[in-house]
């Protein structure tokens, strides 16, 4: 009986395995199509060439290698914390919500 739950657990587990590897397979193809669309569009209209594109492509690989870009997306994570502290409601804000919340009961 126990191996018989263990048995129908594993497969569970391998079945959401795979559902996730097919949705990161889907999404992954689908930002490929786009970055290939929008190279090429970028190509046709004469913004950069060939050779920009080979370059900026060697310097994405060069700062993910040298831990450069782990350090930009920690500094954008940052930055996005900055602006959601700034929205935050200051305690006067939320006292008064409170207020206002008790006033209408």
């Amino acid at each position: 009986m126990r191996d018989a739950e263990t048995y129908r657990l594993f497969n569970a587990c391998m079945d959401f395995a795979k559902r996730v590897a097919g949705s990161l397979q889907a999404a992954i193809t689908g930002e490929s199509i786009q970055n290939q669309a929008f190279k090429n569009l970028l190509l046709e209209k004469g913004l950069i060439t060939e050779e920009e594109f080979t370059k900026a492509v060697g310097k994405v690989i060069e700062d993910i290698n040298s831990g450069k870009m782990e350090e930009k997306i920690k500094k954008e994570i940052e930055e996005k914390q900055k602006k959601t502290e700034l929205l935050k409601p200051t305690q006067t804000e939320e006292n008064t919500v409170e207020n206002t919340k008790n006033e209408q009961k």
